[in-house]
């Protein structure tokens, strides 16, 4: 767990992190890791921008697009592919580039700091399996380019496919500068106006400084704060504060996909306050997490630090702990579809479907506990508490025909499982 991505989603889904009477989220205590057995993806109204416009070129952007602009597909087994595809507010166009695979193959790609998207059409067979590393495996009968894979920056593969007896053409599709989602922008990164169905209430991002603020208005439910940073060195921190107080330090280094689509990235919870009232967030970087002194600008000048807090977020309260009713992964929307929980001792086990899922497993540990998770083939997940307290495994991949199992294997408490299928 090196990445300040990484570290956030430990700590926005793990930490215990409470609105009290007077305004203040009190301390979280974070004892909490994640230990994840494969490869995690991150994926991406007139919301309050309060604060958020600063000098330079941040603006409050509506959405952009130059719809003429979109490139002609390639030519792959005589069938035209698209010019473009959407995904999560963004464009992402055909770079020309394309491949035939006659039975199995392998894609690779160079290295991007930005995602991609694959798509395809299938020739003499019926179905074609995607192996990304991980290993996650998709299985899909959809043809003629109609959906697409998502691949998050930094993956150059391989992705394996196999198309028994048949073959399989892949197009391949880089992210746009045509289209810019409706939200806060500046010098190209984008809070989106809203992510998972959550409005932006507020957001900035600045350059050359070590120590942000911005204020919103709450909007009388729970809030995510999702900062942002580029160009951290190792071993320094990323705070975060509300109105003074409930210090969360969320350490590491920064990460590409978070600088991508920050909106997207992994977050810090508080639970809600009254409607109505005036929040400062503060974001700020020490020298360690156990640090709260702001490092001097001086000292990283080259740093891009940012905030956005959405709200309010769509729980849903399962295994002594609360997830988000709606999310977005695989550069897909997903909602609550199934729920399950139990308590130390209890196996949940639920069946397969026909169709790919995303799942998460949440706990409340009141001693030291380890949850593990399972679907079908995949090398499974782990969570794990340090000493008793809440938390969840997130972006848990479910193949189609895979049954879920999810066990408290360790320690005393409860925990669940929350089944999302796609919506987009």
């Amino acid at each position: 767990m090196n990445t300040l991505d990484d570290l956030r989603e430990t700590l926005g889904r793990h930490a215990e992190d409470v609105a009290g009477p007077t305004d203040v989220a009190r301390s979280a205590a974070v004892h909490h890791r994640v230990a994840v057995v494969r490869r995690r993806r991150r994926a991406v109204g007139t919301g309050v921008l309060a604060a958020a416009v600063i000098a330079g070129s941040a603006v409050v952007a509506w959405p952009r697009s130059d719809p003429d602009a979109a490139p002609a597909g390639p030519v792959v087994l005589g069938e035209r592919a698209p010019g473009s595809f959407r995904s999560l507010g963004y464009a992402f166009d055909a770079t020309g580039s394309s491949q035939v695979i006659h039975g199995t193959g392998r894609i690779r790609f160079a290295a991007s700091d930005t995602p991609r998207l694959i798509s395809w059409t299938l020739h003499g067979t019926r179905q074609a399996r995607f192996t990304m590393p991980g290993p996650e495996e998709h299985t899909t009968s959809v043809t003629h380019f109609r959906d697409f894979l998502y691949v998050p920056a930094g993956e150059t593969g391989p992705i394996l496919v196999g198309a028994r007896g048949g073959t399989v053409g892949v197009a391949t599709y880089a992210l746009s500068s045509r289209v810019t989602p409706a939200g806060y922008t500046r010098d190209g990164v984008t809070y989106r106006r809203s992510v998972g169905g959550t409005q932006l209430l507020a957001a900035r991002i600045a350059d050359g400084t070590t120590d942000l603020s911005t204020t919103y208005t709450t909007p009388g439910g729970p809030v995510d704060i999702k900062t942002m940073c580029t160009r951290l060195p190792q071993g320094y921190a990323v705070n975060v504060s509300l109105n003074g107080h409930g210090f969360v330090s969320s350490g590491g280094s920064c990460d590409a996909d978070a600088t991508f689509d920050p909106g997207a990235g992994g977050y810090t919870e508080f639970d809600q306050v009254k409607p109505g009232r005036t929040m400062v967030v503060r974001a700020w970087i020490s020298r360690s997490m156990r640090d709260q002194t702001p490092v001097p600008p001086a000292d990283l000048p080259h740093v891009r630090l940012g905030i956005g807090v959405y709200g309010p977020v769509d729980l849903v309260h399962v295994g002594g702990y609360a997830v988000p009713r709606t999310i977005e992964a695989e550069g897909h929307t997903w909602t609550t579809a199934d729920v399950d929980q139990g308590s130390s001792g209890r196996t949940l086990r639920l069946g397969a479907a026909g169709r790919d899922r995303m799942a998460m497993v949440p706990w409340h540990s009141i001693t030291r506990g380890v949850v593990s998770f399972s679907a079908g083939r995949d090398m499974g997940s782990r969570g794990e508490t340090m000493a008793h307290g809440r938390g969840a495994l997130n972006d848990l991949w479910v193949p189609a025909g895979s049954p879920v199992r999810v066990r408290m294997t360790t320690g005393e408490g409860t925990f669940g499982v929350v089944l999302y299928e796609r919506v987009d």
